[in-house]
């Protein structure tokens, strides 16, 4: 679970060197976000894909975001973020 202040923006990053084989690299990035979640600035690159995530003003909720990936030898991974807003800082 990732945690997120109301209507900030974190970089969310999905790095598939570790599993990828020689010679294999990204060649896809879809990013899927549950509403109250706002994705823009999208980079990807040979082993990654990097997404600026911004969320709502609905403190106490928890939203998913999800990123799945194609690479070069057909292979598919996915990677599922839950990211609760709140107000973070001193209690």
């Amino acid at each position: 679970m990732e945690f997120q202040s109301p209507l900030s923006k974190l970089d969310y990053l999905y790095d598939a060197s570790g599993s990828l084989v020689a010679g294999e690299n990204l060649s896809s990035a879809t990013w899927d976000l549950e509403s109250g979640l706002t994705g823009t600035g999208q980079a990807d690159t040979v082993t990654g894909s990097t997404l600026d995530i911004a969320t709502s003003d609905e403190v106490g909720t928890t939203k998913k975001a999800s990123v799945r990936v194609t690479t070069s030898k057909g292979n598919i991974f996915t990677r599922d973020w839950y990211i609760r807003i709140q107000h973070q800082g001193a209690s």
